[in-house]
């Protein structure tokens, strides 16, 4: 059934603070008008993520984070919407998939593929990250490599096979990620900071012989 609206999931957040650095990109782009412009497409509807100041450390909050974009992103794929997710940390692709698998059946979603632009793979687990940053073990949440318990808290996550997710721009990497993103298996189209890459035609082509995946 073809989509009716667009619902714009607003989830301003970093390390789990409301409104902290790169957390501040999602109310930008919402003050350059962004909800005007989707309105000439599909009428729009708003979803925020409340604070979540009373989960403990930075741990406790992203994870109920993740928590209430899983259910905001089932309620608009309910309702018939388009769910637009505006995030300060690339976690909340692992929400968005949760929330695709509680609002459809496993059958219909068991080959949506992931394309993930980024110049990182996030693909670190506790037991590989060297600084702390928990973003960075995004993808790792996503596929079932780090985090199970807690995951397990996340509505709808089921991990994806990592072979259907495909790399885009992924160019900040360390010897050691790039060998991790290698012996996965994963395609990649890989970014360069010193050269133009052309994009497109590559992405293209790597969804032309993809047919083992599929849109959400």
């Amino acid at each position: 059934m073809p989509l009716t609206s667009i619902t714009i999931i607003i989830a301003p957040y970093h390390v789990g603070l409301y409104d902290h650095r790169v957390g501040g990109g999602p109310l930008r782009i919402m003050s350059h008008g962004i909800d005007k412009e989707l309105s000439k497409l599909a009428p729009v509807s708003f979803i925020n993520i409340g604070p979540v100041d009373e989960f403990e450390g930075e741990i406790g909050r992203t994870f109920e984070i993740l928590r209430r974009i899983s259910n905001a992103v089932s309620k608009a794929v309910s309702n018939n919407s388009f769910p637009l997710v505006l995030s300060g940390n690339c976690y909340a692709s692992t929400a968005t998939m949760a929330g695709l698998n509680q609002a459809r059946p496993t059958s219909s979603t068991a080959k949506t593929g992931v394309l993930w632009l980024d110049a990182h793979d996030d693909l670190d687990t506790p037991s590989t990250h060297e600084n702390g940053y928990l973003d960075a073990m995004a993808a790792s949440m996503m596929t079932g490599t780090s985090w199970h318990t807690l995951m397990k808290t996340v509505p709808g996550h089921q991990p994806v096979d990592v072979k259907r997710m495909i790399y885009c721009g992924l160019r900040d990497v360390s010897e050691i990620q790039r060998e991790t993103v290698k012996d996965a298996g994963i395609d990649v189209i890989w970014g360069d900071a010193n050269k133009k890459v052309d994009v497109t035609s590559a992405l293209a082509e790597t969804l032309d012989r993809r047919d083992d995946i599929q849109e959400a």
